[in-house]
C-alpha cells in the first residue's frame, strides 16, 4: 500500500508540519498538494533576497523509510553547488546515509532553505558552505564506458614530467561487457624506460595503442579539446610532439586528463580516469611471510581451484598446480573458473586465474594425474619439485595423489593438508600433518575411520562427494564445497605463516552442513585428536658403520670408473 494510506496518522503530521512552518517564517510560500505520477508532492516557493527558487518536495511511495527529495520546480539551471546537476535534486543535511523515519518533510524544507541562504552568502564573497555528500569514485564515473586507470606507480610517471616536457608510451585497453577500461603499460624518455605491472592474462586478452604523456603548465589553461586538429595544434603550439598517437594523456597541476582522439572524424573523447589510492595493506599481520611461501596443489577441480584463488589473494606467490583434467561446461557449477575456461586444462586456466588475482605470482603447471600412469622419469622430476615445496595440499579425493604426496610428506619432511566433501554435501573434512607435530597422513587416515567407526558411523574410504544416493538425496552445491575449501585454505595459511601456537587445537575437524550421518545439526564441528607423531623420531645412525659404507662405494667407485658415466 502507498505509505499515506497505510499510515495516515504520519500523513497528517506531514501536512500539518508544513502549514505551521509555512505560517512561521517569511521566506516560504505554500502552493498546494498534487500528485506527480503516484507519488505525493507539495509545491512551494522560497525566498532568498531578491530571487524566488520554486521547490517541490517529493515524497517516496515507502516514506518514511527514505527520505522525500526537495527539487528545483521547472527551473532547469544550477541552483548550488551542492546538486545532483542543473535543475536536479538538491544535496541537503539528510540523505539516504543518515537518515531517520522520525524527520519530516518541513525538516527537509528548512534544510533546503539554508543551502540556499548559504549559496546566496557565497555569491556575496561568502565562505563556502562544507559538504556532507563526498561523492566516490563510482558516483562521478557513473555509466561512462571509456575509462583509464591509473596505478600508483604510473601516475608517479606524470608526476616525474616537467612542464612542456612529452614521452611516448602504450596502453592497452581491456573491452568486457560494461566498459573498455585502459591500463598504461609503459612509458620511454630518452634512454629511461618504465614497464608498467599490467597481468600478463590482461595482456592477453587486450591489445595494445600508442600514447604520449606530457606535462602542461598549471599556470596555462588547458588545452582546448573540442576537435582532433584543435588539441593536435595546441600541443605542438608549446614545443612538444603529439604524433598520431591515439591516445594522449595530461597532467595540468593535480589533475590528469586523458583523451582519444580519432583523426578521421576530427573528434576527442574524454577518458574518464580513476586514480588508485596510495596502496594500504588489507592483510593480517603475519601474512607477510606468504610471500616466501611455495605451495603445491594436486588437483585444480572444485576445492583446489577455490583454494588457490584464496592463497593467492591472500600473499602466497610461489604455486605448483597438479592435474590432468580438461575444463567442462559441467564443472562450472562448482569450480572457481568460468565459461571462458571451458576446453582448457584446469591446470593452466586456474594458473591463468592465479595470476589475475596477483600480479606477484609464479606457478608451475603439471599436466598430470598425480598417482595415475604415465612415466616413471616424469613423476620422478615432479616429485623433485614437490620436495622443495612449504606446503603439499591434496585436493584430489583420490587415494593414488594421497599416497603419492604422503610419501613426499614423509621423505621431505613437508608438512601436508587435505580435505574432502562428503557425499551429499552434508559436510567434510579438514586434516593436516607436520613433521614433528602430527603422524603422518596415512596415520591419520586411519585413526579418522577408526573415530568414525568408534561412533557407529563408517567413513567410505573414498567419498563421492558430488554423488546423490538413495540415502543422500542431495548433491553436493558450490557453497558446501566452497566451506570447506576456505576452512582447508585457512588450515593452509595457519600452517604457511606459522603460527605458534596455531590457530586451530586440533589437526582433524570433521565439520558438518546439514544434520545427517554424524552430525546432529548443521554447522557443527567435530575435532579428532590424532596422537602424537610417529615417524619423526630421532633415527641413531651408525656413525663408524656409515663410515665404513662410505669407503667401500668409493672403493667400488675407483675400481670401474666407466660404469659412472651413463651412455649417450
Amino acid at each position: 500500500m502507498i505509505w499515506f494510506f497505510q499510515d495516515v496518522a504520519r500523513s497528517k503530521l506531514e501536512r500539518r508540519e508544513l502549514e505551521q512552518l509555512v505560517g512561521s517564517v517569511d521566506w516560504l510560500v505554500g502552493l498546494g498538494w498534487r500528485f506527480d505520477s503516484i507519488r505525493l508532492a507539495w509545491d512551494a516557493d522560497i525566498l532568498v533576497g531578491e530571487r524566488i527558487y520554486p521547490i517541490t518536495l517529493r515524497y517516496p511511495n515507502h516514506f518514511p523509510y527514505s527520505p522525500p527529495l526537495v527539487l528545483p520546480r521547472g527551473d532547469t539551471s544550477w541552483w548550488s553547488s551542492h546538486q545532483y546537476g542543473a535543475g536536479g535534486e538538491l544535496c541537503l543535511e539528510y540523505g539516504p546515509d543518515n537518515w531517520h523515519p522520525d524527520i519530516t518533510g518541513a525538516e527537509m524544507i528548512r534544510s533546503a532553505h539554508r543551502l540556499l541562504l548559504g549559496e546566496n552568502d557565497l555569491s556575496d564573497g561568502g565562505p563556502a558552505l562544507p559538504s556532507r555528500h563526498r561523492s566516490s569514485v563510482a558516483e562521478q564515473i557513473g555509466g561512462k564506458r571509456r575509462r583509464f586507470f591509473l596505478d600508483v606507480d604510473a601516475q608517479g610517471v606524470l608526476i616525474g614530467l616537467v612542464d612542456d616536457q612529452l614521452i611516448t608510451a602504450t596502453i592497452v585497453i581491456e573491452y568486457n561487457s560494461n566498459a573498455s577500461v585502459r591500463f598504461l603499460a609503459s612509458a620511454k624518455a630518452g634512454d629511461t624506460a618504465w614497464k608498467g605491472t599490467v597481468p600478463p592474462a590482461i595482456l592477453k586478452m587486450a591489445y595494445e595503442k600508442p600514447a604520449v604523456l606530457l606535462r602542461w603548465p598549471e599556470a596555462e589553461d588547458r588545452p582546448l579539446s573540442d576537435s582532433a586538429r584543435r588539441l593536435r595544434e595546441a600541443i605542438a603550439a608549446r614545443g612538444m610532439d603529439p604524433g598520431t598517437a591515439d591516445h594522449i594523456v595530461l597532467i595540468h597541476g593535480s589533475t590528469v586528463l586523458a583523451f582519444q582522439v580519432d583523426d578521421e572524424d576530427d573528434s576527442v573523447v574524454e577518458l574518464s580516469v580513476i586514480l588508485e589510492d596510495e596502496r594500504r595493506l588489507r592483510l593480517a599481520t603475519g601474512h607477510e611471510a606468504l610471500t616466501q611461501r611455495k605451495v603445491a596443489i594436486a588437483g585444480c577441480g572444485s576445492m583446489g581451484s577455490k583454494i588457490a584463488a584464496i592463497l593467492a589473494r591472500s600473499g602466497v606467490c610461489q604455486f605448483v598446480l597438479v592435474d590432468t583434467d580438461i575444463f567442462l561446461p559441467e564443472n562450472l557449477v562448482r569450480n572457481d573458473l568460468d565459461w571462458r575456461d571451458v576446453g582448457t586444462h584446469k591446470v593452466d586456466a586456474v594458473a591463468n586465474r592465479i595470476g589475475l588475482v596477483n600480479l606477484a605470482a609464479n606457478v608451475i603447471r603439471y599436466r598430470r594425474d598425480l598417482g595415475g600412469q604415465g612415466s616413471s622419469g616424469g613423476i620422478e622430476g615432479l616429485i623433485e619439485v614437490l620436495e622443495e615445496c612449504d606446503l603439499l595440499i591434496d585436493a584430489t579425493a583420490s587415494t593414488a595423489a594421497f599416497e603419492v604426496l604422503s610419501s613426499v610428506r614423509g621423505f621431505a619432511q613437508r608438512p601436508m593438508v587435505w580435505g574432502e566433501v562428503f557425499a551429499g554435501g552434508i559436510g567434510g573434512f579438514i586434516a593436516r600433518s607436520r613433521p614433528g607435530s602430527e603422524p603422518n597422513p596415512m596415520t591419520i587416515r586411519r585413526t579418522i575411520e577408526s573415530w568414525c567407526a568408534e561412533n557407529g558411523r563408517i567413513i567410505s574410504p573414498a567419498p563421492a562427494p558430488y554423488e546423490g544416493g538413495e540415502d543422500v538425496p542431495f548433491i553436493a552445491g558450490d557453497a558446501e564445497v566452497s566451506i570447506i575449501a576456505s576452512h582447508l585454505a585457512a588450515f593452509a595459511i595457519d600452517t604457511l605463516i606459522p603460527r605458534i601456537p596455531s590457530s586451530y587445537l586440533h589437526s582433524v575437524y570433521l565439520i558438518g552442513l546439514q544434520a545427517e550421518w554424524i552430525f546432529d545439526q548443521a554447522f557443527e564441528v567435530r575435532p579428532i585428536t590424532v596422537g602424537p607423531p610417529d615417524d619423526d623420531a630421532p633415527v641413531n645412525i651408525d656413525t663408524e658403520a656409515l663410515r665404513d659404507e662410505i669407503v667401500e662405494l668409493g672403493r667400488l667407485l675407483k675400481e670401474h670408473p666407466d660404469a659412472n658415466t651413463p651412455e649417450s
